[in-house]
């Protein structure tokens, strides 16, 4: 469960980013046409100079913004990627546990040579899983 609410949360965060990057884009690309209307309504030199340096230096912010974008929905779809690989994993143990006699009984086997007495309650829920399908063979 854990790994599903971790899913979740990166999954709102993932969102989250791109509603930001959305309303930056929106802010910065009205930026650039308010400057290019000035460029094109001025008719100073120095002015449509000093306007051009601004509608770069936003263009440069709009890329910056993409490439951090891009960057962070990435690490976080590899971070969502991995989680869910291991929720399956998981959930293919969980059947085989309950399905596989035999890999309830590697798992006593296992527990039996430790010697941990920390798990007998595992040991016991092996034995039962492995008696239920012993009684479903034998049904």
């Amino acid at each position: 469960m854990k790994l599903l609410s971790e899913i979740s949360r990166l999954e709102a965060i993932k969102e989250a980013y791109k509603q930001s990057y959305i309303s930056n884009f929106e802010f910065l690309e009205e930026k650039l046409s308010r400057i290019n209307v000035q460029i094109d309504n001025t008719t100073s030199g120095l002015k449509r100079e000093i306007l051009s340096k601004q509608r770069e230096h936003y263009q440069a912010e709009i890329e910056n913004l993409d490439q951090t974008m891009e960057k962070s929905i990435d690490a976080l779809d590899v971070k969502i990627d991995q989680l869910e690989r291991k929720h399956r994993e998981l959930e293919i143990q969980a059947k085989k546990e309950i399905e596989s006699f035999e890999f309830n009984i590697e798992k006593i086997r296992g527990a039996l040579e430790r010697r941990n007495v920390g798990e007998v309650f595992n040991i016991l829920e092996n034995v039962t899983n492995a008696l239920i399908i012993l009684k479903k063979d034998f049904s």
